[in-house]
């Protein structure tokens, strides 16, 4: 899965580039129909037992490290090591520099808006097969929308096909997997449905916010995973250089079920930190059917906790996983 990662990142700087690229210089809908969720549609029953494991699928989203490459993202270049690709954090990066463009003012300074109803187009033969298309258009001064459609387009051995459009505003957008499937060797997966973004800036700082309603089809593991209104909320200060997150909605694990996500308390970083480690204290719980779990950040780990019923103070310890054993998304 990480070569796989790796190989289709750098594929996907593609698809990002004509994006910053199409229109100058150089909440949520149903998946598509195909396109379904097939698992476990019941909440979640939580026990001691598989309280961790439920907790890690709904935090990470299962089976979201397959959508690292797809979305379009910053990312590792080809024959590059390491770099995981980090999932939604990646997305405020891309979402923050087609802000950037937007804001700039100009067609030649890089901006994606242009004048009203100008319409561009391009494509690309990929290295070892198929094509990309995609096409630009203005339907006002505020908003441009971009059309990507993979046409069995292979690059270092990996087949994407399907369509991706983009909608972006100078404080929102919108890409809609209408569907998007990937095929590297035995592994393939099918994504559908939309990531809507807001985000504003004050004197103080700015707020990010992302909103996926999607499924995710792992075809290799006949498993389907569902996001509805799982909303990754961040919000800058200057002033500390500190940001922090919230994480909240539905997920469906295919196994699972359904549990419902809930930050009790904010996830804090400092940006000057080297880590990239949350401060003390940060919590999120995931609701169940009939019980709760609890992933709280420590400085050297994060603890998971369980209780046996959807309110009260009765938790009790799982385990502490240690900074070294768990990855940090945001």
């Amino acid at each position: 899965m990480k070569e796989m990662k790796r190989r289709f990142a750098f594929l996907m700087a593609i698809l990002a580039g004509a994006a910053l690229s199409a229109c100058g210089g150089g909440g949520g809908a149903s998946a598509p129909a195909g396109v379904l969720y097939t698992g476990n549609m019941h909440e979640a029953v939580i026990t001691a037992q598989n309280a961790t494991e439920v907790a890690l699928s709904a935090y990470s989203g299962g089976q979201m490290d397959r959508l690292d490459g797809v979305l379009p993202m910053s990312v590792v270049p080809q024959g590059e090591e390491g770099g995981e690709i980090s999932r939604l954090g990646y997305l405020l990066d891309l979402k923050r520099d087609l802000q950037n463009r937007m804001a700039a003012g100009t067609p030649n300074d890089g901006s994606l808006i242009t004048k009203q109803s100008n319409m561009e187009s391009g494509s690309e033969n990929g290295p070892c097969g198929g094509s990309l298309e995609w096409s630009a258009y203005n339907p006002n001064a505020e908003t441009v929308l971009v059309t990507f459609i993979f046409k069995d387009y292979c690059e270092d051995g990996v087949i994407v096909k399907g369509t991706v459009t983009m909608e972006w505003s100078e404080t929102a957008g919108t890409m809609t997997f209408n569907p998007l499937t990937v095929i590297s060797g035995a592994e393939s997966f099918t994504l559908g449905g939309k990531a809507h973004f807001t985000w504003s800036e004050t004197q103080s700082g700015w707020d990010d916010s992302i909103t996926l309603n999607l499924v995710l089809i792992d075809h290799e593991s006949a498993k389907s995973y569902k996001f509805e209104n799982y909303r990754l909320a961040s919000s800058y200060t200057i002033a500390d250089q500190s940001e922090r997150f919230t994480l909240s909605g539905s997920y469906y694990d295919h196994d699972f079920g359904r549990v419902e996500i809930t930050t009790t308390t904010p996830i804090l970083f400092h940006w000057t930190d080297p880590q990239w480690w949350p401060q003390h204290g940060g919590s999120i719980r995931f609701d169940g059917s009939n019980a709760s779990v609890r992933m709280t950040f420590l400085m050297d780990g994060v603890q998971i906790d369980w209780r046996a019923s959807l309110s009260g103070d009765n938790w009790q310890f799982v385990e502490i996983i240690s900074k070294e054993n768990f990855e940090i998304w945001f």
